[in-house]
């Protein structure tokens, strides 16, 4: 079965009127913690392979902060014999459309901001080594371009799965 995208509206619709549909959450646990939608479960990006769901005749409804990270899980599941369903826009679609959310306490950033951040301080940092210490590490900007083209293309930023994976983007203790 394709792959389909679904509207924030179409998508609480089904879920509300059909609740075997797995709705899940791939953002980090501590984006969850932030602010998530109550019939979503968490399940991050980096936790998600072609044997994450059982249950085979149960529609998957995908969200994340944008909706890039619910299509790499949804290209990740084996959707040969399952109905797989993005919401399109993702959780600022959801949000935006005035549809209810659960906010928390926790005051992460979103992951793509994260991995901004760290780029655009990477930069800086070899910018700065080059002009001021040697001339050779200019070619860790290069580095640093080549990595942001290959995320580009294939959809994959190691950066950013390696940010993921960091403690403040765990789930909070209760």
């Amino acid at each position: 079965m394709p792959i389909e995208l679904i509207s924030p509206e179409n998508a609480h619709d089904l879920i509300t009127k059909h609740p075997e549909t797995q709705a899940i959450d791939v953002r980090t646990p501590a984006e969850y913690a932030a602010i998530h939608i109550d019939n979503f479960t968490a399940k991050p990006l980096s936790t998600i392979d072609r044997n994450s769901f059982a249950d085979e005749e149960a529609t998957i409804v995908l969200l994340c902060r944008s909706g890039a990270r619910a299509q790499k899980a949804a290209d990740m599941i084996d959707s040969e014999n399952r109905s797989i369903k993005i919401v399109e826009g993702g959780l600022m679609a959801w949000e935006a459309a005035g549809l209810p959310v659960v906010r928390g306490k926790s005051s992460a950033l979103p992951l793509e901001r994260q991995t901004q951040i760290a780029i655009g301080s990477l930069l800086l940092i070899f910018v700065s080594l080059g002009w001021f210490v040697h001339p050779a590490f200019f070619a860790l900007i290069v580095g640093m371009g080549c990595g942001l083209i290959f995320a580009g293309v294939s959809g994959t930023c190691a950066l950013g799965l390696f940010i993921a994976k960091m403690p403040w983007n765990r789930a909070p203790k209760s």
